[in-house]
């Protein structure tokens, strides 16, 4: 009984060695980003990915980025509400507009990319990229990685949207 408990945990943990290579769509779609590592496990972590072609691919990262922006707009307004420096708490409030526009620009960008406007979508997601930049330096108490999580996102978006004009 023993042998047969140890096989099924080995077995277990065997099963994400083999499960884990990206599919050859997102090994291509993220050889020449910034970061590949952080665009495959991204990717990956979606549900389709596996099966996306180019546009499926450039669809996954754009609502990755709209998930990534809504989440860091709700921090944000917790962070805010707890805040107790005047300056923090101005801050906060500067990067919740920011991030207001973020959330508009992406929703326009998803718009253009799915009336195959690609170049304008790439123009939108080329005016996502302060909101992240400029709040992870500013709330670098905590932001700071959901900023570099929601840049490299929108990075990934405008990069796929490119590939696609």
């Amino acid at each position: 009984m023993a042998r047969y408990s140890l096989f099924v945990v080995l077995l277990a943990l065997a099963i994400p060695c083999f499960s884990s290579a990206a599919s050859p769509a997102i090994e291509n779609a993220c050889r020449d980003f910034v970061d590949p590592n952080f665009c495959v496990a991204s990717l990956q972590a979606a549900s389709g990915s596996e099966t996306a072609d180019a546009r499926g691919i450039a669809s996954i990262s754009h609502k990755l980025s709209v998930a990534n922006a809504t989440a860091t707009l709700s921090k944000l307004a917790t962070f805010k509400k707890t805040a107790t420096d005047a300056g923090v708490m101005k801050s906060a409030e500067a990067c919740e507009i920011l991030y207001k526009n973020t959330a508009a620009a992406l929703k326009w960008a998803g718009e253009f990319a799915a009336s195959n406007h690609f170049d304008m979508a790439v123009v939108m997601y080329e005016t996502t990229l302060s909101a992240p930049s400029g709040c992870g330096q500013i709330l670098a108490n905590g932001f700071d990685v959901d900023g570099t999580n929601l840049k490299m996102l929108m990075l990934m978006t405008r990069h796929f949207s490119r590939t696609l004009i």
